[in-house]
């Protein structure tokens, strides 16, 4: 999918949160920990397969800490 948005949260615990969309959907990755390195590859426009465990959080889809991937944006997927 496509990276819609990328933030970080001002908490005491900050989190990085990214909405990922496809022709199937969105679904939010949230990461914990490492936010500089994530931010630092995660842009809004990129291109990314996200491996992860899929649970429904409020009232959307989410994958915390998932593995994933940068695609190229020319290299049509399998």
């Amino acid at each position: 999918g496509v990276i819609s948005y990328c933030e970080t949260t001002k908490k005491k615990n900050s989190r990085l949160l990214c909405g990922v969309q496809d022709e199937s959907g969105e679904i939010a990755l949230t990461f914990f920990q490492g936010n500089p390195y994530h931010l630092a590859k995660l842009k809004v426009g990129k291109r990314i397969r996200a491996i992860g465990e899929v649970k429904r959080y409020q009232w959307q889809l989410q994958m915390t800490h998932p593995d994933y991937q940068m695609l190229d944006v020319d290299i049509p997927l399998p």
